[in-house]
């Protein structure tokens, strides 16, 4: 009951920072810092990085995510673990989906400074929060799954590939650093949700053992 009650808590209290920063976007407060962020990122442009930021991009892109989860999906179902599946979809669908709302009710344009073609509004970052939410569920169900000596490392190797993600929409110049952020924030909120569901079905799982 503590553990629910502390992962609401990280929640709700997430899903006020991402409304306060919703609020300093549609104000223009963070334009300052999202262009601060950019000129320090962007000074390590050169050939090789830019093809590694795209590559980044790439797999993070819709057709990136659908592909990671559709094979995540066919793997789970050969081995007949079906609600990893739901968590996995459901998660997914779910960053995709309240992205698109709310960059309909922001409409922010783009960054004058873009070099990469895109089209759509900037906040928040669908990559990211996409992303976030794909290999966040994944880390999650590996935190309840994977033996102790694996699962952190691998926890921890996700998450910094998200966040690569996250500098690759920066230096491409499609998104601003607060963009990203409010991802991360949005993206924060839901999956602590998704972590109390994934530990009760882990729990009821190791009692039927």
């Amino acid at each position: 009951m503590k553990k629910i009650k502390k992962e609401y808590f990280i929640a709700a209290l997430f899903l006020c920072l991402f409304l306060a920063l919703t609020i300093l976007v549609k104000k223009g407060k963070m334009d300052h810092i999202d262009e601060v962020i950019f000129n320090f990122i962007i000074g390590f442009k050169s050939s090789g990085m830019t093809t590694f930021m795209n590559v980044v991009s790439t797999i993070a892109s819709t057709k990136g995510v659908i592909l990671i989860a559709l094979v995540l999906t066919i793997i789970l179902a050969i081995k007949k673990e079906l609600k990893p599946i739901i968590f996995i979809l459901f998660g997914t669908g779910l960053g995709a989906g309240s992205m698109k709302v709310i960059k309909e009710i922001i409409k922010r344009p783009r960054p004058e400074w873009r070099w990469t073609p895109e089209t759509g509004y900037s906040f928040p970052s669908g990559h990211t929060i996409s992303s976030y939410m794909l290999y966040g569920v994944i880390a999650l169900l590996l935190l309840n799954k994977v033996n102790k000596k694996w699962k952190y490392p691998l926890v921890i190797c996700l998450m910094i590939f998200v966040v690569l993600i996250g500098i690759s929409r920066i230096y491409l110049g499609v998104h601003y650093f607060s963009d990203v952020l409010g991802s991360i924030l949005l993206g924060t909120a839901y999956l602590s949700i998704f972590n109390v569901f994934i530990s009760k079905d882990n729990n009821v799982k190791n009692k039927d053992k």
